[in-house]
């Protein structure tokens, strides 16, 4: 992974990590029968007076319950699920979401992070408005997910209304998802109470690859809004209107387009369906954004896809009861902003959407290449997807850098030559363009994985009677000499009725950088106990006991990739200690014993 995209991937994983990061696994995880199995709060670290997980059974999208993530005070929390999966296939995670009592965290975390993307603060006329608009956008419940390699997030609510969050991962290499159903931000935390409903996720199970793509264009005909500044005026009233000519020109350009694409492409990528809509209801919401140009940024206005527009791409999205792959929005809009005529590399419901400004460069009696700003926008999608797959892309705008010019007396904003030989990969100076797989799309069904949203707090503790409380038993520090992959090692363990018993923490600690690893986290407020493979610390062993001492039976419960799993274990001076066989089963190392030597052999090779 790059340097760039590192940054980029650690900034998506910084919401994750501050809230969960002794739990999250940095390699491959493996599960049996987790899919029904249930969600893990994330406690570790966390004061109880300030975070609160809890079964709400009145404030419910439908169904019978809703998990609550509450943030008492500024925070960041989650809950947790592993899920088995097919390698190489693309899942679907869906929730409806709802937010009480949003109060947005601290800013200095988001002036950070414009500061850290290039932009300059100073240069923008309410820089703070800005920063606020953003923290509340990027903040309150959300989804996110992770395999081996990648963490991908939805978008944020923190409205008092139920909202469906959606977003789509591809398991690569890993077997096993890992699904978290998240309040806070990225950059600050924030407070208030998220409400989690009707979870699902899906399988793509026809994972059949085409380059071909289908295309959704909505017109809007009519804008009608309030700026809350424009041109030094405060609540700028904004009207525009397309008229049937400027429709025409629009629908002739769109007509254009598919030729266009298969012709700079060489057929690398082919346009299949292209349905357009004339949308007649107006566009009363336009939202405040940082236009960034590689590093030239400033303020302006351009629709949120989450915000502004979502019912009405939802509407559409199912009236064309096919996959879209990429979707345009045209408006009346260009006076409000002549530096940009669209806007692409953004992406709705992990389809690529941009935003296009209506003006005369769609007339096909003065401009050579009216369609160019369906094709410019459409890169600028797959130059994000690209680099977010490591590509390391040629930013689209740097053509004159590589040698390129516009043809005297061509309209257009940039060569067509450039376009196709970015679109092909083959530019004059070598940089990169386009990779040939970003184009492969799957355009297959999803099935249904799982619906399922049970969580710790629904699990029966474990249910001793009086006298088993009671009831003591003698735990005599192990004799046996213990090698670990040929080494000798010298644990915290006692012999309860002839079996050897050792702390979790101290075999995760043990097993730290071999295949192996999983990690211990304790959930106290629901007496619990959780085991991730595929992550651990490589902390200090607990020093060895040299006295017989007293075990009671533990009440506490235990999880193993979210699954509950039935371990005999003891409590030794609050401690709990688990019988080597039972870990060595689920964890997949192997224990042997030799009498005549007296050693108990572990062995993870």
């Amino acid at each position: 992974m790059s340097d760039r995209n590192k940054k980029k991937f650690f900034s998506l994983l910084l919401v994750i990590s501050i809230s969960i990061s002794s739990l999250l696994p940095l390699a491959n995880v493996y599960g049996a029968e987790a899919n029904d199995d249930v969600w893990i709060p994330n406690c570790t670290g966390k004061d109880e007076n300030i975070i609160g997980f809890s079964r709400d059974n009145t404030i419910i999208y439908n169904g019978k319950a809703s998990l609550l993530l509450e943030n008492k005070e500024n925070s960041v929390n989650s809950y947790f699920k592993t899920f088995d999966v097919k390698k190489n296939t693309i899942y679907r995670i869906k929730a409806m979401v709802k937010y009480a009592d949003y109060k947005r965290g601290t800013l200095e975390g988001w002036y950070n992070y414009y500061t850290e993307s290039g932009v300059d603060l100073s240069s923008i006329e309410d820089a703070e408005s800005m920063v606020k608009n953003t923290c509340d956008s990027s903040s309150g419940a959300y989804i996110a997910a992770t395999t081996a390699d990648i963490t991908k997030t939805s978008k944020c609510n923190n409205k008092n209304e139920w909202k469906e969050l959606e977003m789509t991962i591809n398991s690569g290499d890993s077997e096993t998802l890992m699904v978290w159903l998240c309040n806070g931000s990225s950059y600050g935390g924030c407070s208030g109470k998220a409400y989690f409903s009707n979870f699902k996720i899906e399988e793509k199970t026809d994972m059949a690859p085409t380059t071909e793509w289908n295309v959704l264009y909505l017109i809007y005909q009519n804008v009608n809004f309030t700026l809350p500044i424009y041109e030094g005026q405060k609540d700028y009233k904004y009207k525009g209107r397309l008229t049937s000519w400027d429709i025409d020109n629009i629908n002739k350009a769109i007509e254009k387009t598919p030729e266009t694409f298969k012709e700079l492409s060489g057929g690398l990528i082919t346009i299949g369906a292209q349905d357009t809509y004339v949308i007649e209801k107006t566009l009363t919401s336009i939202s405040e954004v940082v236009v960034n140009n590689y590093g030239d940024s400033r303020s302006s206005y351009a629709v949120d896809a989450y915000k502004d527009v979502n019912e009405t791409l939802d509407e559409y999205l199912a009236k064309g009861k096919k996959q879209y792959n990429q979707i345009f929005v045209i408006m009346p809009i260009f006076k409000i902003d002549e530096y940009w005529l669209g806007l692409g590399g953004n992406f709705y419901k992990n389809i690529g959407f941009a935003q296009v400004s209506y003006e005369y460069s769609f007339d096909i009696r003065y401009w050579d290449f009216p369609e160019e700003v369906f094709v410019h926008e459409t890169l600028h999608c797959l130059e994000t997807l690209a680099n977010s797959r490591d590509a390391e892309v040629l930013p689209l705008h740097y053509w004159k850098e590589n040698g390129y010019e516009i043809e005297a007396g061509k309209s257009m904003t940039q060569p067509r030559e450039f376009y196709g030989d970015y679109m092909k990969n083959t530019l004059k100076t070598g940089a990169n363009g386009i990779p040939k797989e970003t184009y492969t799309v799957y355009n297959g069904a999803f099935t249904t994985l799982s619906t399922e949203i049970k969580s710790v707090m629904d699990v029966k503790p474990i249910a001793l009677s009086e006298a088993e409380k009671e009831e003591r038993f003698t735990a005599v520090p192990t004799l046996s000499k213990i090698l670990l992959d040929g080494k000798s090692i010298e644990f915290d363990s006692y012999n309860i009725n002839g079996y050897n018993y050792f702390k979790l923490r101290d075999i995760s600690s043990a097993l730290y950088g071999t295949g192996c690893t999983f990690g211990v986290d304790w959930l106290a407020p629901f007496n619990a106990i959780s085991m991730l493979k595929g992550y651990g610390m490589n902390a200090e062993l607990s020093p060895k006991g040299t006295e017989e001492k007293s075990a009671v039976r533990t009440s506490s419960l235990l999880f193993f990739n979210c699954s509950q799993v039935d371990f005999e274990a003891y409590n030794i001076d609050g401690y709990n200690y688990f019988k080597l066989r039972d870990i060595a089963e689920t964890v997949g190392f192997a224990v042997d014993w030799d009498e005549i030597t007296n050693t108990v052999i572990i062995n993870t090779l």
